[in-house]
């Protein structure tokens, strides 16, 4: 028992408040106007202090002083009046009377709660009752007893859940405020978890510090630990023989690691488990079971997802919840979802484990969240596609929980549900690694069945994994197999996705291109109206590789209509995009690039991470061909940030080809060499056809070429002339065969340069006037020749056949691409 006399200070072992900077203040002031302020919450870890300076300053506005009643030890409702007595000193005063003999009057007998009401009812004075929770009937019986009688009485109470009196004010002491993973010494020093534990450490290990080597392990510890003091200062006790990483790599078996804090601690204060452990011990059956059914939840859970898969009467959960809100194990968020601190969830699979259960709760969390991707899938391609796409947000960590638990139970038929609904979901979002991983893993499972489940997990496969490093055997087999499949069960209608396999293949290589529009118009009349605006859009890319630009933009029409109509964001976007490059060629820079803006608008609004950045970058070269060079740089910087963020090989390809193209023209040519090097070095390790490459080696030829070296300027654009021609894709040979137009005039000849334009453009299917390059280069022989040399040269070179090309400026031409 402490007291402190008026204006004095607490004793040293009452040395630090437990929760956020600039708390105590508020709480002082809360006491003077509520007179009871309970402490709740999960920050203090049933471990709540007073600091020195606070604690005079509540002292000096009580002149009957503050006193402290610890009330862990007490076990007894009954005796919560006596323990405060005895801090008092009044009960030692009955005790002594009794002692000498002194016999009161029957009468005179009064109940302990009456004694402490009497006596206080002219006092002004502070109570501080610690720790009421195991005894949270009694102590709010005193606190409404003495608020009543005692009118200078103010009460400070600490305890896991409301005393739940009339009058009574919250403060829930909020976990320490937590740094960023990626976040800096200087400014990881500035928050209160990592302050915590570099003071805690420093008394045992001395001289520690947090330094450059140890921040990111010192930062992982802090937010592994949810910022829980008592948890942080036990992590601190065991910096004396572990190293900061050590540590962080042992916290996965925290309940092992974090035990022997102070011997004089309370019992419950000494280990982390002992400490939650006192909270399971207060709880009734059915709040046990709750917490061990939440502790499976990896992103938290709404109200709806603990009715479902919890067991408990459904009716009855929600009273169960709150019960456990109330007692700080579990945190209400604004957004209507229940979570726990990852200590408390970490407990809870434990407890889990231990009573057999976990089995039947994780199969049961696993077909709730397959209900939920599989009534979602299909909203995903209409009007609703945000507000599900939101739900699928939320529920991320949950799906990808369920799926892990099916592959890890071996339950191949929901693993393939599971995957088959939320392949979309990861196409949309820019997850495609992650899809990927997870579909492979599925594939790979024993007992897969032979249904279209399957088919669309190896058709995600593929298409996740086209413009990665995954070899190219891979993909082909997917795509096969997905395609047998639905050959041999006739279950195709089971997704739009099934009926594209056909053209996909044969847009990789497989019978061609010609071969794909054909099966693509096939899909002009399938019933889903989705598909059939897909199938414009793809049909729309195939005329752009073969060269035919009026049908494509015919077909982009119709398909920007088709989504429009079923506002779809995904598929308007990307048609706009498509429609952007070819308002570019034409030269309409302001149009293609208001085209662009609403394209990234709309992928950015749907979080389509991985899009974003190519639309960016697209975006960034009309602004450039505007003359806006500053915003077209800081989108092309947004876009690297993203690139290298995410580690999308082809975006980071693409930033470093632009920044290269930008410093090029600039005439940077050391940085536009540095950048298309990098550009070169992350295209080499890409699958699928040679765009990029292609691309990037066209750039490197007019920047050898810019500098006087036009024999290796050849070379460069002979590379790039071969690879664009094994990819078949018009548009990319066009850029290749410009470039030995602008080879064929710094070699002194103006009319092969023009007759060599127009080659590329019959490639192209229209000219190109989006690139600087071809601009000046078309001024310049228009200057040479004459208007109507160059119209002459021009059409001459419209007739030649792309053989005919390759033998001109010695090109062999090479293999198609092929899957």
């Amino acid at each position: 028992p402490v007291f402190v006399e008026p204006r004095s200070n607490l004793p040293a072992q009452l040395t630090s408040f437990i929760g956020r900077d600039g708390d105590l203040t508020r709480v002082g002031k809360l006491v003077d106007e509520a007179r009871l302020v309970t402490l709740t919450g999960p920050g203090g870890s049933g471990k709540t202090r007073l600091s020195l300076e606070s604690a005079a300053r509540l002292t000096g506005r009580m002149p009957d002083g503050v006193w402290f009643v610890e009330l862990a030890p007490v076990v007894d409702p009954a005796e919560v009046p006596s323990a405060v007595l005895t801090v008092l000193g009044l009960r030692e005063v009955a005790k002594l009377a009794s002692a000498r003999g002194w016999v009161p009057n029957p009468g005179e007998i009064a109940e302990p709660l009456d004694r402490l009401a009497a006596a206080l009812a002219n006092k002004r004075l502070l109570l501080l009752i610690d720790n009421c929770e195991h005894l949270i009937d009694a102590a709010a019986r005193l606190a409404a007893r003495l608020l009543a009688d005692c009118p200078g009485v103010r009460i400070l109470a600490t305890s896991r859940e409301p005393l739940g009196i009339t009058g009574e004010t919250l403060w829930t002491v909020e976990p320490l405020e937590l740094p960023p993973p990626d976040t800096a010494v200087a400014d990881a020093t500035s928050y209160p978890a990592v302050r915590l534990l570099a003071d805690r450490a420093g008394a045992v290990r001395p001289g520690f510090s947090v330094t450059e080597e140890n921040v990111a392990h010192v930062v992982r510890i802090c937010r592994a630990l949810d910022g829980m003091p008592l948890a942080i200062e036990l992590a601190a006790a065991r910096l004396r023989v572990l190293s900061p990483d050590q540590v962080a790599a042992r916290l996965a078996d925290r309940f092992r690691l974090l035990t022997g804090c102070s011997r004089t601690a309370l019992p419950r204060h000494q280990t982390l488990r002992a400490v939650v452990d006192w909270s399971w011990d207060l709880l009734g059956e059915a709040e046990r079971t709750l917490w061990c059914v939440l502790s499976v939840f990896a992103g938290g859970a709404t109200l709806d997802a603990l009715e479902a898969v919890s067991g408990i009467a459904p009716d009855e959960v929600f009273d169960v919840l709150i019960a456990l809100v109330d007692k700080s194990l579990v945190i209400a968020s604004d957004d209507g979802r229940y979570r726990m601190l990852e200590t408390i969830r970490a407990y809870g699979l434990e407890r889990l484990a231990e009573r057999g259960d976990e089995e039947r709760v994780r199969a049961g969390h696993a077909r709730h969240f397959l209900e939920l991707a599989e009534t979602a899938e299909p909203e995903l391609r209409g009007r609703d596609q945000l507000r599900w796409l939101g739900r699928l947000n939320a529920e991320h960590d949950n799906l990808h929980a369920a799926l892990r638990h099916a592959i890890g139970a071996g339950d191949a038929p929901v693993a393939a549900r599971l995957c088959a609904a939320l392949g979309w979901y990861w196409w949309l979002c820019g997850h495609r690694a992650e899809g990927e991983e997870a579909a492979i893993a599925t594939l790979a499972m024993p007992g897969l069945p032979d249904d279209g489940y399957a088919a669309l997990v190896y058709a995600m496969a593929a298409m996740s994994s086209v413009g990665t490093s995954r070899d190219i055997a891979d993909i082909k087999a997917w795509l096969t197999a997905a395609r047998q499949i639905t050959e041999r069960t006739g279950q195709a209608g089971l997704h739009p996705i099934l009926r594209t396999i056909e053209p996909f293949l044969a847009l990789f290589g497989g019978e061609g291109d010609v071969y794909a529009a054909e099966k693509l118009a096939a899909l002009f009349d399938d019933p889903d109206a989705w598909l059939r605006a897909f199938a414009r859009m793809m049909h729309a890319q195939v005329d752009l590789n073969l060269g035919r630009a009026e049908s494509a933009e015919r077909h982009l029409e119709l398909a920007l209509a088709g989504f429009r109509e079923l506002g779809e964001r995904w598929g308007t976007g990307f048609t706009l995009t498509a429609q952007a490059e070819l308002t570019a060629w034409r030269g309409e820079h302001r149009r293609s690039a208001a085209l662009h803006e609403e394209s990234m608008a709309l992928l950015t609004e749907m979080g389509t991470i991985d899009s974003v950045p190519y639309v960016g970058i697209r975006l960034a070269h009309e602004l450039w061909m505007l003359g806006e060079r500053d915003r077209a740089q800081r989108l092309i910087d947004q876009a690297a940030r993203s690139a290298e963020r995410s580690g999308e090989p082809e975006v980071l390809a693409y930033v470093n080809m632009m920044l290269g193209e930008f410093a090029r023209q600039q005439g940077d040519y050391d940085e536009a060499r540095l950048r298309y090097d990098r550009a070169w070095e992350v295209a080499a390790g890409l699958t699928g056809p040679g765009h990029m490459p292609s691309i990037i080696a066209a750039g490197r030829g007019q920047l050898v070429a810019a500098e006087g070296d036009l024999e290796a300027s050849r070379r460069w654009r002979a590379e790039a002339l071969s690879v664009a021609v094994s990819t078949m894709d018009g548009p990319v040979i066009a850029v290749a065969v410009s470039g030995f137009a602008d080879l064929a005039w710094r070699q002194g000849d103006p009319a092969g340069a023009a007759e060599l334009l127009g080659a590329a453009d019959r490639v192209r299917g229209a000219p190109d006037l989006s690139v600087p390059d071809v601009v000046r280069l078309i001024e310049a022989l228009e200057e040479e020749l004459g208007g109507a040399g160059y119209a002459e040269a021009y059409e001459r070179g419209g007739r030649l056949t792309l053989d005919d090309v390759l033998a001109r400026v010695g090109v062999d031409r090479p293999a198609p691409f092929r899957i």
